[in-house]
């Protein structure tokens, strides 16, 4: 009995390898900067999508993520030295997006970011 064997490749994914998306954005402002209003915003990239997780400063959660849009003033929490800022939750529809804004009268930073339903954003806030 002879046997033929079809020379075809087959690539197999391992899944626990694959990481989430990751933003990181650094940021430098003088402290004398932060008597601005510098806000935070979370929001859905269409009116229909629906956010849900945390917003935490140096470790500690500050802010829930809910609904279509959350938004924060940073100024009064915002420290001298590294801030370390973490943004995670879900988002729903998973095809849609969401966007991550910093805004202040002198200062706009915008972070637009979509595909897989996570959020998983940092900012670095170096106050000097």
């Amino acid at each position: 009995m002879s046997m033929y064997t079809n020379g075809q490749n087959f690539v197999l994914a391992d899944h626990t390898q694959l990481e989430e998306t990751k933003q990181e954005t650094i940021i430098n402002l003088d402290i004398e900067e932060l008597q601005e209003n510098y806000l935070l915003k979370i929001s859905g990239s269409t009116l229909n999508t629906r956010l849900t997780g945390n917003i935490k400063l140096n470790g500690r959660i500050i802010a829930k993520i809910t609904g279509n849009s959350t938004q924060i003033s940073l100024s009064p929490l915002l420290k001298k030295g590294k801030n370390t800022l973490d943004i995670t939750g879900n988002y729903t529809p998973g095809t849609s997006g969401f966007q991550v804004e910093l805004t202040s009268p002198n200062t706009q930073i915008s972070q637009e970011n979509t595909g897989n339903g996570n959020i998983k954003n940092t900012l670095i806030i170096y106050v000097e």
